[in-house]
């Protein structure tokens, strides 16, 4: 059905912007240039999936690399379909819960830590960037780039010690749940937090895990 809907957009959007033109600009088109931009786009998407088949890995447990791939892939095609690219990271933690019996809690955070790593990469290069525009900006500028780079850098700071210390969310949800039981809630919060500390309790062991 996804597949259906993206190739009806696709054939929407080239008769939109003229097919003769498209058609025209295709021909023209380095055939070695675009066999090469496939083939660096497949090696990325291989390695992703290995990095998360390699942070999905136990003590004494291996997942099958198959199933690994497959849903990746999957959340892949659902983050592509869905507005801010979110959506699939649940799915595929979902999808390896159901199809390999391996804990939520665990899935979901390998999946914080892989995301965590793509954006301290992101963010690296984008305060070196910031850092290196600076020197050629004017001087109102450059000191709103480099405020830009120090909250850039707070925010990574933020994601580290989350890894780090992966007891914040329980805690954080502990106070939350308390503030609620204050207001009379009792019963509710009692049912709430029972299901959310069994899942941040295994994030928390799988976070522990990973990072070791």
């Amino acid at each position: 059905m996804m597949l259906l809907l993206a190739l009806l957009v696709l054939v929407a959007l080239v008769l939109q912007a003229d097919p003769a033109t498209v058609a025209d600009h295709l021909r023209q088109a380095d055939l070695t240039i675009i066999m090469v931009v496939i083939a660096l786009y497949l090696l990325n998407m291989l390695t992703k999936v290995v990095r998360w088949y390699v942070l999905l890995h136990r003590k004494g447990e291996r997942l099958p690399f198959g199933k690994v791939a497959l849903y990746f892939l999957i959340g892949m095609a659902v983050n592509n379909s869905t507005p801010g690219r979110v959506s699939g990271e649940p799915v595929r933690a979902y999808l390896v819960k159901t199809g390999t019996g391996y804990p939520m809690g665990r899935a979901m955070a390998s999946i914080f830590v892989e995301k965590t790593i793509d954006t301290i990469v992101t963010l690296t290069f984008a305060v070196l960037g910031l850092v290196l525009l600076a020197g050629v900006l004017n001087p109102r500028a450059s000191e709103d780039l480099m405020l830009s780079a120090g909250i850039v850098a707070l925010f990574m700071m933020a994601l580290i010690a989350f890894v780090a210390f992966p007891g914040i969310p329980r805690r954080m949800s502990a106070w939350f749940f308390g503030r609620l039981r204050r207001r009379g809630d009792e019963e509710r919060a009692e049912r709430w937090e029972s299901t959310m500390d069994g899942f941040l309790g295994t994030f928390e062991r799988g976070t522990r895990e990973i990072a070791r």
